[in-house]
């Protein structure tokens, strides 16, 4: 926003800002929109969650997610168009620790974005008639296992799903040991 003349309340000459090419006087930013998902991710070997969309401050954001605490995760790069989220180590997407149990439906439960924090200020997602409408970015559902009862560490869940590539560098590309890739 740029302000380019002021007058005077008691009358007389306008002041031409800057010699007429005014200054600027405020950022404005669109609000931010989020694209739907349903993607599968799982609840602990997931590391990185996407949130695609626009309108997104590249100087920086604050997600709050339901059901996942805010000390679980980080933003780790901020895009126009996308939002990347990092689960921090031993943490999950699902509230957990602190003896809280938390158990997963069948099908999963949706992964929601509640709010962004901008350079702009809040930004609460709300429906037409202005009750709350958290916006679903994906779908938690149970870490995969072997028939053991280990925890598989790539699920290939990530921004390039189902290539058949272990995105989480925790398997060497082409799946390493046992073929596959994740």
């Amino acid at each position: 926003l740029v302000l380019k003349t002021l007058t005077p309340q008691e009358g007389g000459d306008p002041l031409h800002l800057a010699h007429g090419t005014g200054i600027v006087v405020a950022d404005v930013v669109a609000d931010p929109a989020i694209s739907v998902s349903r993607a599968p991710v799982t609840a602990t070997t997931t590391r990185r969650v996407s949130i695609r969309g626009s309108g997104f401050d590249l100087d920086g954001v604050v997600v709050q997610l339901e059901p996942t605490w805010a000390s679980a995760f980080e933003v780790e790069q901020v895009f126009a168009d996308e939002i990347v989220l990092r689960l921090a180590e031993g943490k999950a997407w699902t509230p957990s620790g602190g003896g809280v149990a938390y158990k997963i439906p069948p099908g999963g439960v949706p992964l929601t974005v509640t709010r962004l924090t901008t350079s702009a200020g809040d930004f609460v997602f709300k429906d037409a008639s202005g009750r709350a409408a958290p916006v679903q970015v994906a779908t938690i559902v149970e870490d995969v296992k072997t028939s053991s009862g280990d925890v598989v560490t790539c699920d290939d869940s990530c921004a390039w799903a189902l290539d058949g590539v272990c995105d989480d560098g925790s398997r060497p590309r082409g799946g390493g040991e046992g073929g596959g890739g994740g």
